[in-house]
């Protein structure tokens, strides 16, 4: 009768039986080793995770508090460049509303792109931040869905802008979807009045400024507007925006979007416009609404005035407190 191996060999038997009970022993050792790991691994990209979500979170936080300060520098620039427009063409803008948006926004008039915009318009920046997100990794979309440019106050401009920002990891599966409505509201103390631009053919120029005697009431505080060109607030003369598309009345579109009285006027100097030559009316009102208008407008001089040339219609009489002398 035949015997196996380990019948020969019993240390044999009890060897392999003891690898056996050893392999049973470990297996669930080796298990718990390996679950541990998977659970281990899954934590880690679990942390990785939450760690690259707060950074787009705060990546997005900052963009945000970004936006205000990127307004502000698009629509001073903007109103800038629509000035620099009007001097060289000698034409107006056809809706102010629409031009100053797409400047602030594309930094382009109709669709051509203007020198002054350079680095400040709103799409230049969200290009700079895509750049800038790319950079740790970030795949950064920026899109300006929409700004508004309206009358804020006779000497302000409300910036209104919405923004659709996409934020996503570039090897991690996170990301971050967010809408920014913002405003800024900008002064326009200190520009150029684009009427004085078209009627000037740009050699009178004046800048948008408050009287330094207020309220302008009587001849003293009337002959100081007159002679250091403060603007005063009408209900009669163009806003800002009016202004920039050459208008000489305070149009019912833009009075509609202010909550208050937008209208203004300035008092011309005359004079300015003889010493260069230029043509005008003689004796015209020197309201610039009435003075620009080509429709005669009779003026009569301020009684007391230190100024011969300051000429108003009858109805300033009331508006300053100011008699005219009906017989001049």
């Amino acid at each position: 009768m035949e015997t196996s191996s380990f019948d020969k060999n019993p240390g044999l038997r009890r060897g392999l039986l003891y690898s056996l009970t050893l392999l049973m022993l470990l297996a669930p050792i080796f298990l718990y080793l390996m679950s541990s790991s998977a659970l281990s691994a899954q934590k880690n990209a679990q942390v990785v995770a939450r760690v690259r979500g707060n950074e787009l979170a705060s990546f997005g936080d900052s963009l945000s508090q970004d936006v205000p300060r990127v307004l502000e520098i698009a629509g001073k620039r903007a109103v800038v460049a629509a000035g620099n427009y009007i001097y060289a063409s000698g034409s107006p803008l056809q809706d102010a509303h629409a031009n100053l948006s797409e400047l602030a926004t594309n930094g382009s008039l109709s669709s051509v792109n203007q020198s002054v915009m350079a680095g400040s318009s709103i799409n230049e920046w969200a290009a700079s931040v895509s750049r800038i997100g790319a950079n740790r990794g970030l795949n950064v979309s920026i899109n300006a869905t929409r700004l508004d440019v309206t009358p804020s106050s006779a000497f302000e401009l409300n910036l209104t802008s919405t923004l659709e920002v996409n934020i996503t990891d570039v090897k991690e599966p996170v990301n971050i979807s967010r809408t920014y409505v913002s405003s800024r509201i900008i002064s326009v103390l200190g520009f150029e009045d684009p009427l004085y631009a078209l009627h000037g053919l740009g050699f009178v120029h004046r800048v948008f400024a408050r009287p330094s005697i207020t309220p302008v009431w009587g001849n003293a505080a009337l002959d100081a507007a007159f002679a250091q060109g403060g603007y005063l607030n009408t209900s009669l003369g163009p806003s800002v925006l009016d202004r920039f598309e050459g208008r000489l009345s305070l149009s019912d579109r833009y009075a509609s979007m202010a909550g208050g009285q937008i209208g203004l006027e300035s008092l011309v100097n005359s004079t300015e416009f003889s010493l260069r030559g230029l043509n005008f009316t003689a004796n015209q009102s020197v309201a610039d609404w009435q003075f620009f208008n080509a429709t005669a407008i009779h003026g009569y001089a301020v009684t007391g005035s230190a100024y011969p040339n300051q000429r108003l219609d009858r109805m300033h009489n009331d508006t300053y407190g100011v008699t005219v002398d009906l017989n001049s």
